[in-house]
Order: C-alpha cells, then structure tokens, then sequence
C-alpha cells in the first residue's frame, strides 16, 4: 500500500536528509502499528468527547457583474462558476480578484 511512498524516501534518504522521521507507511513514528488494546484504550477515553465546533468561514464575494452574495462552500461554488479552487483559495488569502470576482474572507 505504502511501496511508493517507501522507495522514495530509500531514493531521496529523506529519513537522514530531509523531513521524514520513518521509513514510510507506518502510523506511529517507530514503525510498529498499535496494539488492539492500545486502540481500545484510546476510542474508550475519546467517547462522549464529541467533536470540537470548528470555526465557519463565510466569504462573501463580489461577482464580475458587482452584485454581492455570501457562501460558506467554496468548492461548490467554483464547481458552479466554472472557477479554479485553488486560484480561489489563493487569491482569497492575497486579497486579489480571479476572473473578475472578489473574495473577502470572513469568520463568523
């Protein structure tokens, strides 16, 4: 599953000269996959903790023809605008138009 990943890191040495800190393909650090007691003891302490509400972003966006309408997904609509996420998403952070629409990021 994870050959890939581990002939590039034996190619590069990433392990001794880059960011890698295992040989690839593994979930802990050392290499050794957890235990079922170790997994039972941990999903046993995460019940009833439940999921922290995470903070949503609203943008509100300036259309080329200047009307203005806020969203809170993003990827649907590029996906309805014929837009590029990622130049969204980056123009977004720069402050700057994509194809004559304005994004403002606001957190609320």
């Amino acid at each position: 599953m994870f050959i890939r990943e581990r002939e590039l890191i034996k190619l590069f040495d990433t392990l001794n000269h880059g960011y890698n800190i295992s040989k690839g393909g593994s979930w802990t650090i050392s290499g050794n996959k957890l235990s079922d007691e170790t997994k039972l003891n941990m999903s046993i302490s995460s019940k009833g903790k439940g999921f922290k509400p995470s903070t949503t972003k609203y943008l509100k966006v300036i259309l080329p023809n200047g009307e203005t309408v806020n969203i809170t997904d993003r990827v649907e609509f590029c996906n309805k605008h014929d837009l590029n996420y990622g130049s969204v998403r980056s123009s977004t952070h720069r402050g700057k138009s994509y194809k004559n629409y304005t994004f403002i990021e606001n957190i609320s």
